[in-house]
Formats: structure tokens, C-alpha cells, sequence
């Protein structure tokens, strides 16, 4: 079984939602050249690398695991 990551917005550090983010916007760069990960707990480790890691606007993506 596979998992991949799925946007599902845009955040800054107070919880503001930014749509005006383009889907996905650097997103592959923030997680790695991997697309698919063999556990849910790779997948989410890189979710979550993602999200503590913001942009320079301090905006960063919000990502769910979802099976493959």
C-alpha cells in the first residue's frame, strides 16, 4: 500500500487561510522528490516537515494522507 499527501490549503502561523496560493505552489520541493511513501508515517512526517517549515511570507500547506 502506498500513501501520497493531498493540499488542502494554505496557512500562516495565526491559521489564516490564503487561497490566493496557487494548489500545490513549491509544494513537491517542501516534501521531497518522492510523490508516494510505503507507510502513513512517512507520509505523514513529510506533512508535517512541510507545514513547520513556511515559505517567506510564513504561509505554508496544509496537507492530508491519502491512500494511493
Amino acid at each position: 500500500m502506498a500513501f501520497t499527501l493531498k493540499v488542502v490549503d494554505w496557512r500562516d502561523g495565526r491559521g489564516t487561510s490564503h487561497p490566493e496560493y496557487v494548489r500545490n505552489q513549491d509544494f513537491w520541493k517542501r516534501v521531497g522528490t518522492s510523490r508516494a511513501w510505503t507507510t502513513k508515517r512517512e507520509a505523514e512526517a513529510a506533512a508535517e516537515r512541510a507545514w513547520i517549515e513556511p515559505d517567506c511570507n510564513g504561509v505554508a500547506p496544509v496537507c492530508v494522507v491519502t491512500e494511493c
